[in-house]
């Protein structure tokens, strides 16, 4: 875990630097993230519990919640990943949740962000 909290420390401050996501390194700054790995790392592990953290998330606790896993293309690669964080975000929408899943696959994690849509639109604009 503690190799994952400073590969997400150093990856916050590149997205910062280059201004990608205005608010994470605030978020990360004041211990609003919840950061969870996955250790057995399988569809139905990781899908659950991204499922799970969107039935329970709690904008009074955390900015953004972070589930994570050792990138294996064999258990979900990039496409499939997309697709399925996209397929999520849809049911989200349909069901009036004011969350967004965003995503990150490579070396050596495999991600998924939950955030509040509304955070997210309000930082773009």
């Amino acid at each position: 875990m503690a190799r994952l909290i400073e590969y997400l420390r150093q990856w916050i401050d590149i997205i910062n630097k280059f201004n990608y996501c205005p608010f994470a390194k605030k978020a990360w700054d004041d211990d609003r993230c919840k950061v969870i790995m996955v250790e057995d790392f399988t569809l139905d592990n990781f899908w659950s519990i991204v499922s799970e953290e969107c039935m329970i998330y709690d904008p009074s606790k955390h900015d953004a919640v972070i589930v994570a896993a050792l990138t294996d293309d064999e258990i979900i690669n990039s496409a499939q990943l997309s697709g399925s964080c996209d397929s999520m975000n849809s049911f989200l929408n349909s069901q009036n949740k004011d969350l967004w899943l965003l995503k990150q696959h490579g070396d050596p994690y495999t991600l998924v962000i939950i955030q509040k849509i509304t955070d997210l639109d309000d930082a773009s604009r």
